[in-house]
């Protein structure tokens, strides 16, 4: 973005009669073309990430109203602030699991790493399975990331849980790796 911004302002000059941008030299219409191509994929991608943010956000949303109702049903709300922003805790009186943005960031990190499978197994977008498995390496390992040492996110159970499944995407990942350096 700042080399669009950049350009921007070195090509183009305020006429200060009128308040409209001129452009100040001829340009090369392939750059002029490059540089909108170039912003055109900065919308893209912040697009694509607002998107995503929206989706989970409702996804939150939607986990927290059925926790609210199912507490309301059950009668138990025995949870504090702290325990529902960041653990998966389980209800002592019924076995019911409290979701979570935790809970949300692994499913959707297992979604990710699945999808790759399917497309690395059929030879479809070998580097989008490699960019989709370092993503979901990434969103597991936030997931295993201390705050502060007050604060357990996750129990002995599900943290070496999400590190076999670091280690095994991460051994896809290697397979992946040879495969594309081979072809």
């Amino acid at each position: 973005m700042a080399l669009a911004s950049n350009w921007w302002l070195t090509h183009y000059d305020k006429d200060e009669s009128t308040g409209e941008q001129q452009l100040v030299r001829s340009l090369d219409l392939q750059v002029s073309s490059q540089i909108n191509e170039l912003v055109q994929w900065i919308r893209d991608q912040f697009n694509e990430c607002l998107e995503k943010a929206e989706f989970i956000k409702l996804r939150l949303e939607e986990a927290n109203a059925s926790i609210n109702k199912e507490e309301e049903i059950t009668g138990v709300s025995n949870l504090t602030e702290t325990a529902t922003a960041t653990t998966v805790s389980r209800d002592a009186n019924s076995d019911s699991v409290h979701v979570v943005a935790e809970k949300l960031i692994f499913d959707r990190a297992l979604e990710i790493s699945r999808n790759a499978a399917v497309n690395e197994l059929v030879k479809e977008d070998l580097k989008g399975c490699e960019l989709a498995y370092s993503t979901a390496i990434w969103m597991l390992e936030a997931l295993l990331d201390e705050e502060s040492p007050d604060v357990d996110k996750l129990d002995n159970e599900d943290r070496a849980m999400v590190e076999k499944f670091v280690v095994s995407i991460g051994n896809r990942l290697s397979v992946l790796k040879k495969k594309l350096e081979l072809s």
